[in-house]
């Protein structure tokens, strides 16, 4: 029998609602746009942080965000929060072991050590690093619009993060620390052009940087920042503050979240395994409104429920239900 994958983005989706994790995993339905924002400026700071560690050229990681930011702000956002992250951090001595590791491993039962005969676990690891100390560690990227000031809660749950005890446990070595590399999105967008801004920028400059003759003419025209012209101001916020922008925690392996967490592991593996064979998939109806409207919801609130390869109007079937496992798609 062909097994099926647990991987971090499944369970979060179970333990969040049943019925989205149906819909979602077992009979693999979306709508077309189901890619958030968020995610996808995830998604695409990864790719850069990945790229970077293969050495690929900075101009190569420049046009491949361009390419895949879900808009050109957002393109200018993250091109500048991957150059200062290279910048703040490039005197770290971190020595990088593995970017991007790939791992599919049996899911255990703790108590008896048995296989699960429905599950394996899989999942990509950031990446593995050696410390200046000789510890070993994750390095986990995060992007969030949360508040990561050292004082946080942001900290709080992280330090509860069950994705990366789930790497620590198929890494495939000793795994000493858990390092958190986080790094705000910006609160400040395009605004307005200040008047005490224009006599420089009638000069051709803007916040310390050069300003083209076509920015220069619509910005006065439209009297507000161009995208050039943001990503200079932004540059100068993220420069002057690099604390609000990036913080890096460690945690340490701790054997006993280790053994709760395979714990909590077999018992969703479990969970999953025996829904899939009753055909029960509750509805979580506190969840339908959490990070805007779930995709869903107009299925749920019909009264719809697919089965097998009926597809509703408006979804379409997914080639592969963990897209997130696929190689780099250039």
């Amino acid at each position: 029998m062909t097994k099926s994958l647990l991987t971090h983005s499944r369970l979060n989706t179970a333990r969040t609602c049943m019925r989205k994790h149906y819909l979602r995993y077992e009979l693999g339905i979306i709508a077309p746009d189901e890619e958030s924002e968020a995610l996808a400026v995830g998604t695409v700071f990864h790719k850069a942080k990945e790229w970077t560690g293969l050495g690929k050229p900075d101009a190569d990681v420049s046009a491949m965000i361009h390419s895949r930011a879900p808009s050109p702000l957002w393109a200018v956002i993250i091109e500048r929060l991957w150059w200062y992250h290279h910048w703040y951090y490039s005197e770290q001595k971190f020595e990088t072991i593995d970017t991007e590791r790939w791992f599919c491993a049996p899911l255990i039962n703790p108590e008896t050590d048995r296989k699960s005969g429905a599950f394996d676990m899989a999942g990509v690891i950031d990446g593995v690093v050696k410390l200046p100390d000789e510890r070993v560690g994750i390095r986990e990227y995060k992007t969030t619009a949360s508040d990561i000031s050292p004082d946080s809660r942001y900290w709080d749950q992280a330090r509860m993060s069950t994705q990366t005890l789930g790497y620590v446990i198929n890494a495939g070595q000793q795994i000493d620390v858990i390092l958190f590399d986080v790094v705000k999105k910006p609160g400040i967008r395009p605004k307005k052009v200040a008047k005490k801004d224009v006599p420089q920028l009638q000069l051709g400059l803007y916040c310390g940087a050069s300003v083209s003759a076509e920015d220069w003419v619509q910005a006065s025209d439209d009297g507000r920042e161009t995208l050039e012209m943001y990503g200079a101001r932004l540059s100068v916020d993220i420069t002057s503050r690099p604390e609000h922008y990036f913080q890096l925690r460690e945690f340490p392996v701790i054997e006993a979240e280790l053994n709760e967490f395979k714990r909590d592991l077999w018992s969703w593996g479990q969970i999953l395994k025996d829904a899939a064979r009753k055909g029960w998939h509750p509805k979580n109806p506190s969840a339908c409104l959490n990070f805007g409207a779930c995709q869903y919801l107009g299925l749920c609130s019909a009264g719809i429920v697919p089965e097998g390869d009926d597809v509703p109007a408006g979804f379409v079937k997914m080639d592969n239900v963990h897209p997130e496992l696929e190689g780099d798609q250039e």
